[in-house]
């Protein structure tokens, strides 16, 4: 009977480390990585920038609006080189 509970437990206690997130990692807790990407000379640095930015408007709306002038700067560079 001991063996079956102890069987029991370790599965049970298997499926629930399963369920757990991983604890190495960290929610992001800013955008200011992503953000220093648009003060790179390179447009690729900046085009990767505006991608990952993406996702993380919902919660970092507030950080994200103070750099909305340089982002919008770049869109109109882009659009420029597009077209030369």
């Amino acid at each position: 009977m001991q063996g079956r509970v102890t069987f029991r437990l370790k599965q049970r206690l298997r499926a629930s480390l399963l369920i757990l997130p991983n604890p190495m990692v960290r929610p992001q807790s800013s955008a200011a990585g992503v953000l220093a990407l648009l003060q790179e000379p390179d447009p690729i640095f900046k085009q990767h920038a505006l991608k990952a930015l993406i996702p993380l408007v919902p919660q970092f709306w507030a950080e994200i609006s103070e750099h909305i002038a340089a982002m919008y700067a770049f869109s109109f560079l882009a659009r420029d080189r597009t077209f030369c």
